[in-house]
C-alpha cells in the first residue's frame, strides 16, 4: 500500500521572510521528502512482498485443492479397479466353470447318441421281422424285446431334448459372463489410463515454481474418459455375482441330470439287454423242440407210409371196413404231412427271428455308426450320380470335340463322385 504525504506541511509559509528562513525552508522540505520517499518506498517493498507471499500462498492452496480433488479421483478410481479386478477373477471362474459344464452336458449327450444309435440300429434290424406285410412292414406281433426297445428310444429322445436344453441355458449364461467381463475389462482399462493421466498432472502442478505459479494459471485437469460411473461399474459386479450363483446352481443340476440320465439310460439299456438275451434262449429252445417234434413227425410219416403200403397190399376186395380205415389213415397221413410243411415254416421263422435277434444283441455303436455313415454315403453317391447325370453343362463339358467322351471327363467324373462318396461317410461318421 502507498501511505500519502501531505506535501503541504513541509512547504514554506512565505517567500517574503527572512534569509534564514528561506535558506532552511528547503532543507527542511528536502529532509521532509527523503524520509517520505524513504518510508514510502520501505512500504511499497513491504506491500510487493506481502501481495507476493499472499499470491504464493493462494496458488498453493489452488494447486493443493487441485492435487486433493487428484488424488480423491485417483483413489475413486484404484478403488473401482480393485472391484473390477475381483469380478474379473470372479468371472473367469464362473467362466471356467460354466464350460466345464457345458463339456460334460456336451459328453453325456454324444454317450446317449451313441446308445441311440445302436437302439435305431435295433429297431431297424426287428422291422424286418417275417412274417412281412405287402410294403415290406413287419407285421409280428409287439413282443417283450420291441416294448423294452421302444421305451429305451423314447428314453433316450427325452434325454436328448433334455440336455439339448441345459446346453442352451450352459450357453447363454456363458455368454453373458464373457460379456460382463469384458465390461470389466473395458472399464479397468479406462480407470488406469485415467489414474496416469492424473500422477502425470499431479506431477505437473508440483514441478510449477512458486514463482510463476502465482503469474500463470495451472493447467486445465485432464479430461476424464466417457462412460465412467462407479455405479454402472458396481451394478456390472452385482451381475456377475448373479451369473456366478446361476453358474453354482446350473452345474450342480447339470451334474445332478447327468447322473439321474446315466442311471436311467444304464437300466434301459440292460433290460433290453436282458429282454433280448432271454428272447434268444427262448427261440434257441423253442427251434430246438420244432426241430425235435419235425424228427419225430417224419418217424412217424415214414412209419405211417410203410404201414400203409402193407395194409393196402393185405387189403381184400369187398373189405368196406379195411377200406375205410385205410382211408381214415390216408386223410391222418395227409395231414400229419400237413402239419410237417406247418411245423418247417414254424422252424424257419422261429430260425429267422433268433437270427435277428442275435444281431440286434451283437449291435455296438461302432457297427451302428459304420452302418449310418454307409447309408449317407451311399444316398450322396446317388446324389452325385444324379445331378451329373441331370445337368446339362456336365454333358458339354464331357464330351470330346471327335463326338465320344473324353478320359478326362470321366477321370474328373471319378474323382467327383469318390470325394462326393467320401464326404458323406466323413459326414456320416462326425454327426453328433
Amino acid at each position: 500500500r502507498f501511505i500519502p504525504v501531505d506535501l503541504a506541511a513541509v512547504r514554506p509559509a512565505s517567500p517574503q521572510g527572512s534569509g534564514m528562513a528561506a535558506s532552511s525552508s528547503p532543507l527542511l522540505r528536502a529532509k521532509t521528502l527523503s524520509k517520505s520517499v524513504l518510508r514510502t518506498a520501505l512500504d511499497a517493498e513491504a506491500t510487493v512482498a506481502f501481495n507476493k507471499e499472499l499470491n504464493a500462498a493462494q496458488g498453493k492452496q489452488e494447486r493443493e485443492r487441485l492435487v486433493g480433488s487428484a488424488q480423491v479421483r485417483i483413489q475413486e478410481h484404484l478403488r473401482v479397479i480393485r472391484y473390477d479386478e475381483d469380478r474379473i477373477v470372479g468371472s473367469d471362474d464362473a467362466i471356467k466353470q460354466a464350460a466345464s459344464c457345458l463339456r460334460s452336458l456336451q459328453h453325456a449327450r454324444y454317450a446317449h447318441f451313441a446308445a441311440s444309435q445302436v437302439c435305431e440300429r435295433r429297431l431297424e434290424l426287428r422291422a424286418g421281422r417275417p412274417p412281412l406285410g405287402p410294403r415290406g412292414r413287419s407285421l409280428a406281433p409287439l413282443d417283450a424285446p420291441q416294448e423294452a426297445l421302444q421305451a429305451q428310444q423314447q428314453l433316450l429322445a427325452q434325454a436328448r431334448a433334455g440336455l439339448l436344453a441345459m446346453e442352451d441355458r450352459a450357453r447363454r449364461v456363458l455368454g453373458d459372463l464373457e460379456g460382463v467381463r469384458g465390461q470389466l475389462s473395458k472399464d479397468a482399462a479406462q480407470r488406469r489410463v485415467a489414474v496416469e493421466q492424473d500422477r502425470a498432472w499431479v506431477i505437473s502442478l508440483s514441478s510449477i515454481p512458486a514463482a510463476s505459479s502465482s503469474q500463470a494459471p495451472p493447467p486445465p485437469p485432464p479430461a476424464q474418459p466417457a462412460g465412467l460411473d462407479a455405479r454402472v461399474s458396481e451394478a456390472f459386479g452385482r451381475h456377475v455375482l448373479e451369473l456366478e450363483v446361476a453358474v453354482r446352481g446350473l452345474k450342480a443340476e447339470a451334474a445332478a441330470e447327468v447322473a439321474r440320465l446315466r442311471d436311467e439310460s444304464g437300466r434301459a439299456q440292460a433290460r433290453a439287454d436282458e429282454v433280448l438275451m432271454r428272447s434268444v434262449y427262448a427261440l434257441d429252445d423253442m427251434g430246438k423242440q420244432l426241430k425235435e417234434q419235425a424228427k419225430e413227425v417224419d418217424h412217424t410219416v415214414k412209419h405211417a407210409e410203410r404201414s400203409l403200403h402193407e395194409t393196402r397190399k393185405n387189403l381184400q376186395r369187398g373189405d368196406a371196413v379195411g377200406a375205410g380205415k385205410v382211408k381214415a389213415l390216408e386223410d391222418l397221413l395227409a395231414d400229419l404231412r400237413q402239419s410237417r410243411k406247418d411245423l418247417q415254416e414254424d422252424i424257419r421263422l422261429k430260425s429267422a427271428l433268433l437270427d435277428i435277434d442275435e444281431r440286434c444283441r451283437k449291435v455296438t455303436p461302432a457297427m451302428a455308426a459304420e452302418k449310418r455313415g454307409r447309408a449317407a454315403g451311399a444316398s450322396s453317391l446317388a446324389n452325385a450320380k444324379v445331378g451329373i447325370s441331370s445337368s446339362p453343362s456336365s454333358r458339354v463339358a464331357f464330351a470330346s470335340p471327335a463326338g465320344g467322351r473324353s478320359r478326362l471327363g470321366a477321370s474328373s467324373l471319378g474323382r467327383s463322385a469318390t470325394v462326393s462318396f467320401l464326404g458323406g461317410r466323413v459326414a456320416a461318421g462326425h454327426a453328433e
